[in-house]
């Protein structure tokens, strides 16, 4: 253990005496049974628990008591009797206690004897860290095993007041965080009222944006802001743009409409309905198909992969709700659409051109 090391060591045993003898449980989680499926163990409460966590500055180092716990049910019950909480990845300076990050064993065992421990994190430098654990090895309060937890994500903040993550890290946080989100490039303009979309300068991961001041098609900028959600989508209400270039707009992906949407994370953002493969909310695509319409006069276009969210209609919507200029679809036939892969509010996948320009019939 480096001298640094030990030193913050110490800082935090010295923080977790004072914690224990002053309570300091309210922002606990709470371990339990996934309310969805009861044979799966879970973060019971609070569901909140991904927004980052803001450290304190104390003796030079940055840190913060986070505790774990047994869930009681409405009679003051607990739902698991035992349960080992497994740490999946650490950030490098990260230090959760005794138990994680550095050459901690990399684990935590609570039993309906032992339900409560703190865990007092520490970092010694400024920046945004990540902790990535699942719940292992639980029982119910009857004895029976539980199935394993996803994996679940706790972001520290230390020395500043936004986690600065990427995309798709992005879609792990619940509505409320303030994040600083780089590597994003626009894929859309002055398309849509009040709100434009941009990706990942990768490709794979995106986002619908509030901006708080234009944003030219195919810029590339870092911006501050807070997520929220509308329907099944991520979004970020920017605050600030801290830095920007101009770009070149990013090509369209190509794929079949059973990729659009996508699959949602764990508890903060939802997946599509019938979601496979990766989450391509966000990013511009392009599909083929034929465009058909049902009878209150939804378009929708069907490239064979067996797509029906409607009754009456075959294939993924073209939503054209929120656009600034509305155009008229094609009537019928085969023709190909680029636009942004998005979710609507009852969470089908849909795609949303920007323009006339994105429709081509053949």
């Amino acid at each position: 253990m480096g001298g640094a090391t030990k030193i913050l060591f110490v800082l935090l045993m010295t923080v977790a005496l004072a914690d224990a003898g002053m309570g300091g449980c309210e922002n606990d989680l709470q371990f339990g049974l996934n309310l969805y499926d009861n044979t799966q163990a879970f973060v019971a409460e609070p569901l909140d628990f991904s927004k980052p966590f803001k450290m304190n500055q104390v003796m030079g180092a940055y840190v913060i008591d986070r505790g774990v716990n047994f869930y009681r049910d409405e009679f003051g019950n607990y739902e698991i009797s035992e349960v080992r909480m497994q740490q999946v990845s650490c950030s490098p300076g990260l230090i959760g206690g005794a138990y994680f990050g550095g050459s901690n064993p990399g684990y935590l065992d609570l039993t309906s004897a032992n339900p409560h421990k703190h865990v007092n994190w520490g970092v010694s430098s400024p920046g945004t860290y990540f902790f990535e654990f699942k719940l292992t090895n639980a029982k119910d309060i009857n004895g029976n095993p539980l199935k394993d937890s996803p994996v679940f994500l706790m972001v520290f903040i230390a020395g500043r007041d936004y986690a600065l993550v990427d995309v798709k890290t992005a879609h792990r946080m619940p509505d409320g965080s303030k994040v600083e989100i780089d590597g994003l490039v626009a894929n859309t303009a002055d398309d849509f009222d009040g709100f434009i979309y941009s990706q990942s300068t990768y490709g794979y991961a995106g986002i619908r944006v509030i901006p708080n001041t234009p944003i030219a098609l195919g810029t590339m900028f870092t911006a501050k802001g807070v997520l929220g959600r509308n329907g099944g989508e991520r979004t970020l209400s920017i605050q600030e743009v801290t830095m920007s270039s101009p770009g070149s707009a990013p090509e369209p992906l190509f794929m079949t409409t059973k990729c659009l949407g996508g699959p949602g994370e764990v508890i903060n953002t939802p997946s599509s309905v019938g979601a496979v493969g990766l989450r391509t909310t966000g990013m511009l695509v392009k599909v083929s198909g034929m465009i058909r319409y049902n009878t209150t006069g939804d378009a929708f276009i069907d490239d064979g992969a067996g797509i029906q969210n409607d009754p009456e209609t075959r294939g993924c919507r073209i939503a054209l709700e929120g656009l600034v200029e509305p155009f008229t679809l094609p009537s019928q036939g085969f023709a190909s659409v680029t636009g942004i892969s998005g979710v609507d509010q009852n969470l089908r996948p849909v795609i949303r051109p920007r323009s006339v320009d994105d429709i081509q019939t053949y």
